[in-house]
């Protein structure tokens, strides 16, 4: 009885701090998850806008020196 009684009360801080050790990697896990997902999005949207910016530069560069082109013919 009185070896049941010392388990008992060892074993409950342990299993206590177990749960508590448990939840804590639990909120480590899913927090590190979601900032994955944010910096994986933020690279997305800024590698698209960089795209989006870069296709704008050429083109408008193209149409620029076509535009310069054909006023030199035309004199």
């Amino acid at each position: 009885m009185l070896f049941e009684l010392l388990f008992l009360i060892y074993l409950l801080p342990v299993v206590f701090l177990f749960i508590l050790l448990l939840r804590l990697v639990r909120f480590i896990i899913v927090n590190v998850l979601r900032a994955t997902i944010w910096i994986i999005k933020k690279t997305v949207v800024l590698l698209w806008k960089g795209l989006v910016l870069l296709t704008s530069l050429v083109v408008g560069n193209m149409v620029a020196n076509r535009n310069q082109n054909d006023r030199c013919r035309c004199d």
